[in-house]
């Protein structure tokens, strides 16, 4: 598997730039697999749900640190009723694919939830694993078609065109 170089950043960087401009781009950008909108339905998810894990994704800077959107920021953001929000975070959690614990502020009051997205990740790598098996197939489907088709050809020794 090959590896991601600086320059290898810098050029995804310079074609993020050239589709949705400079400024866009330099005011934060998120990065999320494909496979979790090539399989959303076969995910449960609606396209709220999607939204808000995408919402949830904006916060999420570190592998080791959990991304922590309060849910009113996240009504907000969305322009929808925090009732809407409650209801599919609980919606997600009961099907698994989120979790989330309870931060405290230093002074011991309540603060923005903790979002573990370990269930959607697995799911969606299981997804992906068989995404990636079916396109290995198919390719090595296409090489066997072509190495049948490709006409035989031989040298014959001996006269030339000329019959010599």
């Amino acid at each position: 598997m090959a590896t991601n170089t600086a320059q290898d950043t810098r050029k995804t960087l310079h074609e993020s730039e050239k589709k949705w401009g400079k400024p866009a781009i330099a005011a934060g950008f998120l990065l999320f697999p494909n496979m979790l909108l090539q399989k959303q339905h076969a995910l449960g998810l609606d396209c709220i749900d999607v939204v808000i894990i995408l919402q949830i994704l904006k916060h999420w800077w570190f592998a080791e640190s959990a991304p922590f959107p309060s849910q009113v920021q996240l009504a907000k953001t969305m322009n929808v009723d925090l009732s809407t929000i409650k209801r599919h975070l609980v919606r997600l959690r009961d099907t698994g694919l989120i979790a989330w614990t309870e931060r405290k502020s230093k002074y011991g009051g309540r603060s923005a939830n903790a979002y573990d997205l370990s269930g959607l990740i697995k799911q969606v790598n299981d997804f992906a694993v068989e995404e990636l098996a079916e396109r290995q197939k198919a390719a090595d489907e296409r090489k066997a078609r072509g190495i049948r088709k490709r006409p035989v050809l031989r040298i014959v020794k001996g006269k030339d065109a000329d019959g010599q």
